[in-house]
C-alpha cells in the first residue's frame, strides 16, 4: 500500500475495496471490520463500476459547498435523462441509510465511513448528477482524527435536506394556489369588463346616446380604459350635443309651421330654429317660402322684392346643402319658378325633386306631370298628397289639385279645393284665383280677383283673368289689364288671347292672328290652348289665308281637341278642295254629330258635297240646306244652292222664292237661275230677257251656249203664241 505501486494499482484499489490512500483525501487507517461492514464496502466498491467516474479525480478539489446545493429546484432535470436521475437519487437515499446505521452500530473505523462516503460520493459523480458531500468542517486533514464526527453529520446532512426540500415543495405550493388565485381573480375581472364595455358597445350601437352614456358611468374602471370605450365616448357626446340641438331646431320648425297664417312670427321661429341648429335644412326651406310670399306681396318696391326673392333662393341652396337628398328644397324652387313663369325650370326642379327620396318627392312628380299635360294622372296624385301631407305641402297639394281640375274642365270638383286650401291656408292667393276662374257670375269673379291681387300683386294670371272678365264691359281696362299680366309673364297665355280677341272686334285682324298664335305657344292648359287655335283660326279664314295654311291650323287643333267641330269643318273643307271627298264627307259627318247645333259652315259644306254626288241626293241636299237656312236665314250662298236643287227637283216656284231673296251674290248666276225658273213655268217672254242679261253678263261661259238655244226657244214659243192669237 505504499508509494511504490503504480497508478493503474492506484485508480483500481477503491474499486475493488482495498485501503484508501492519501490521495483519495481519507484517513488510512481502518480497525476490525464486521461482516456486515464487509458487505457494504463491496457494494459501495461496486457502485462507481456503474458509473464513468472514479476516486482517480479528487471528489474533493473543489469545494462542493462554494455554491448551496438547495439554491435550485432539487427536482429540475438538468442532463435529460430522466431515468439516470432517477437512479441516482435511489442510490443516494441507500448510502444515506448505510452510513445512519453504521453510526447506530458504534464503528469506530473511520476508513469504512471514509470508504463508503466515498463509494457514495463516486457512484453520484458517476451518474452525472451533482455531488453532495458532508460540510468540511467533518473532515480532517490528516485522516487521524474527526472520523465519527464526519460519520455522524452524514444523517444530519440528509435529514437537513429532505426538510430543505419539504420547505421548498410548500413554498411553491403556496406560490401556485396565490398564483391561481390572483389568476382567477384577474380572470373574473376581466370577463366583467369585457361585459361592460359589450354593453356599452350595445347600446351605442343602438343609436341610444342617453342610455349608452348612462351606462358609461356604471363601467368599471378596468371597463373604462378599454381605448374603444373612451373614443365611443367622445362621439357619443358630440351626437348628443347635435341631437339636442336638432331637436330644438325641430321644435322651433314646428312652431312656425303652426304659424303660417302669421308670416313675420314664423319667420322668427324658423330664424331661432336655425339659430339652433345652422344645417337644418326644413327651416331654410321654409324661410324661404316665407320670403318669396312676402316679397310677391310688395309690387311697389320692385327692387326690394327682388332682393328678397334672390335671398329665398340663397335660402333654398343652402338647404340643399345642408340635406343634399331632400327634395323640399327642389320642391319649393320648382313653385317660385312656376310663379315667376319660367315653366321650363320648373319642370327640371321638380323632375329633380321628384328623384330625391323624400316625403316632397310624390308632390314634385305631381307637380311635373301638371306640366307635362297628364292632367288626370297629376289630379289623382295631388288628393294623395292633400290626405297625407301638413302645413305648406299640403296647401301645394290643394293648390296644384285645383289647377288641375280646371284644366280639365271640372269646375265644382276645383271649387271644392279652392275652399280646402282657404281653409288650410287663410294667407295663399291661390285660393281666391281658384274661385274666381270658377265662379259663373262675373261681379264674384271680380271680388276673389280683387282679393287674390292685393295678397300677391304679382300675379300675372289674376291680371289676364281680370281682363279676360272686364273685356265685355270695359275694353280699355282689360287691354291695361292684359299688358300688366304679359308685363309679368311673357308667356301667360291667356293675356296673349284677351289681346287678341280684342283686336279682332276692333278690325284688327294681322294682330289678332299673331296675338292668337302666340297664345296658342305659350299656353299649356289644353282648354286655353284650344281657344287660341280655335281664334287663329277664324281670324285666318276671315283673312281668307291660303287653304294650307287653314289646314295646318286645323291639324294643330285637332291634336289637342281631336273633337273640335271647327277644325273637322276646316279640315273637311280642305280635304274637299283637295278632291278628297269621302274624307272630306267623314269629317263633316263627324262634325254634325258631335255638335247639338252645328255650325253654318259644317252644314253648308256637307251640302255642297252632297250636291257634288253622281247621282245627287236631292232629298239630302235640301234637307241640309232647309237646317241651314233655319239656323242663318240670310245665308246667301246656301239659298242660291237650294235654288238650284229646286230647279232640279222640279220645284221652279219654290226655286223663285229663294232667287228673289238673293242680294250681291253672283248676280249672272242668279239671271240664269231665274231665267230657267221661268222657262219651265212657261214664262216666254220673262225667261228670254232673262237668258239674254246673262249672255250680256258672261257671253263666253260654259252655260252660255245653254241660254242662247233657250233664248231661241222662247222667241219660236213667243212668235208661235202671237200666230196662234
Amino acid at each position: 500500500m505504499g508509494h511504490d505501486a503504480d497508478d493503474s494499482a492506484a485508480e483500481e484499489t477503491p474499486r475493488h475495496g482495498g485501503a484508501a490512500t492519501p490521495e483519495d483525501g481519507v484517513a488510512p487507517g481502518r480497525g476490525p471490520d464486521s461482516r456486515a461492514a464487509e458487505e457494504r464496502r463491496e457494494g459501495a466498491a461496486r457502485k462507481p463500476e456503474r458509473g464513468e467516474d472514479s476516486f482517480a479525480e479528487d471528489p474533493f478539489a473543489e469545494d462542493p459547498f462554494a455554491e448551496d446545493p438547495f439554491a435550485e429546484d432539487p427536482f429540475a432535470e438538468e442532463c435529460g435523462e430522466g431515468a439516470a436521475r432517477t437512479s441516482s437519487r435511489a442510490e443516494d437515499t441507500a448510502a444515506q441509510e448505510d452510513a445512519a446505521e453504521e453510526d447506530a452500530a458504534g464503528e469506530e473505523s473511520g476508513e469504512g465511513a471514509a470508504v463508503g462516503v466515498g463509494a457514495k460520493v463516486g457512484g453520484r459523480r458517476g451518474a452525472g448528477q451533482r455531488v453532495l458531500l458532508p460540510p468540511p468542517a467533518l473532515v480532517v486533514a490528516d485522516g487521524s482524527s474527526g472520523s465519527a464526527s464526519a460519520a455522524a453529520g452524514i444523517p444530519a446532512l440528509a435529514r437537513g435536506a429532505t426538510a430543505s426540500r419539504v420547505r421548498w415543495a410548500a413554498l411553491l405550493g403556496a406560490s401556485l394556489v396565490a398564483a391561481t388565485a390572483w389568476g382567477g381573480w384577474f380572470f373574473l375581472e376581466g370577463l366583467r369588463a369585457d361585459a361592460e364595455v359589450g354593453e356599452f358597445l350595445r347600446l351605442a350601437r343602438k343609436q341610444d346616446p342617453d342610455a349608452a352614456l348612462a351606462a358609461y358611468g356604471t363601467l368599471s374602471p378596468a371597463a373604462r380604459e378599454d381605448p374603444r370605450v373612451e373614443g365611443l365616448r367622445a362621439k357619443l357626446q358630440e351626437g348628443l350635443a347635435r341631437e339636442r340641438a336638432r331637436r330644438e331646431a325641430r321644435r322651433r320648425y314646428e312652431a312656425a309651421e303652426a304659424l303660417a297664417d302669421r308670416p313675420a312670427e314664423a319667420r322668427a321661429a324658423c330664424e331661432a330654429a336655425l339659430a339652433a341648429d345652422s344645417s337644418f335644412a326644413p327651416a331654410y326651406v321654409l324661410r324661404a317660402w316665407l320670403r318669396a310670399r312676402a316679397a310677391r306681396a310688395r309690387p311697389g318696391e320692385a327692387q326690394a322684392a327682388r332682393v328678397v326673392l334672390r335671398d329665398a333662393f340663397a335660402d333654398l341652396d343652402a338647404a340643399r346643402r345642408a340635406a343634399p337628398a331632400d327634395s323640399a328644397a327642389e320642391l319649393v324652387r320648382g313653385v317660385l319658378l312656376f310663379d315667376a313663369g319660367d315653366r321650363e325650370g320648373a319642370s327640371r326642379a321638380f323632375a329633380e325633386a321628384g328623384g330625391s327620396p323624400g316625403p316632397e318627392s310624390a308632390l314634385a312628380r305631381a307637380w311635373r306631370r301638371l306640366l307635362g299635360g297628364e292632367f288626370e294622372r297629376a289630379a289623382g296624385d295631388f288628393e294623395r298628397c292633400a290626405e297625407r301631407a301638413a302645413g305648406w305641402r299640403r296647401s301645394l297639394a290643394l293648390r296644384g289639385a285645383a289647377v288641375a281640375a280646371l284644366a280639365l274642365g271640372r269646375r265644382a270638383l276645383a271649387r271644392a279645393f279652392a275652399r280646402r286650401l282657404a281653409r288650410e291656408d287663410p294667407g295663399s292667393p291661390a285660393a281666391p284665383l281658384a274661385l274666381a276662374e270658377c265662379a259663373d257670375d262675373p261681379r264674384a269673379a271680380r271680388a276673389h280677383l280683387a282679393e287674390a291681387l292685393r295678397r300677391d300683386p304679382l300675379c300675372a294670371r289674376a291680371h289676364a283673368l281680370l281682363a279676360e272678365v272686364l273685356a265685355a264691359a270695359e275694353p280699355g281696362r282689360a287691354r291695361q289689364a292684359a299688358r300688366r299680366a304679359l308685363a309679368l309673364d311673357p308667356a301667360c297665355a291667356l293675356g296673349h288671347r284677351v289681346l287678341a280677341e280684342l283686336a279682332e272686334e276692333e278690325g284688327a285682324r294681322e294682330e289678332a292672328l299673331e296675338r292668337a298664335r302666340a297664345a296658342a305657344r305659350a299656353a299649356w292648359r289644353p282648354r286655353e290652348r284650344v281657344r287660341a287655335l280655335a281664334l287663329a283660326l277664324r281670324v285666318a279664314r276671315a283673312l281668307g289665308r291660303p287653304a294650307p295654311e287653314r289646314a295646318e291650323l286645323a291639324e294643330e287643333l285637332l291634336r289637342v281637341a281631336p273633337d273640335s267641330v271647327p277644325a273637322l269643318v276646316e279640315r273637311a273643307a280642305a280635304r274637299a278642295a283637295a278632291g278628297r271627298t269621302r274624307e272630306a264627307r267623314a269629317d263633316l259627318e263627324r262634325a254634325l254629330r258631335l255638335g247639338s247645333t252645328p255650325p253654318p259652315d259644317a252644314l253648308f259644306l256637307h251640302a255642297q258635297l252632297l250636291w257634288a254626288l253622281r247621282p245627287c241626293p236631292l232629298p239630302e241636299v235640301l234637307a241640309a240646306l232647309g237646317r241651314l237656312l233655319d239656323l242663318a236665314p240670310e245665308h246667301q250662298e246656301a239659298r242660291l244652292l237650294r235654288a238650284r236643287a229646286l230647279l232640279r227637283a222640279e220645284r221652279p216656284r219654290e226655286a223663285l222664292s229663294d232667287l228673289e231673296r238673293v242680294h250681291g251674290v253672283a248676280p249672272e248666276t242668279v239671271e240664269l237661275l231665274r231665267a230657267d225658273a221661268r222657262f219651265a213655268l212657261g214664262e216666254w217672254a220673262a225667261a228670254r230677257r232673262g237668258y239674254e242679261a246673262y249672255l250680256r253678263l258672261r257671253p263666253d261661259s260654259p252655260e252660255a251656249a245653254r241660254a242662247r238655244e233657250r233664248s231661241a226657244l222662247c222667241a219660236r214659243r213667243l212668235r208661235r203664241s202671237a200666230a196662234d192669237f
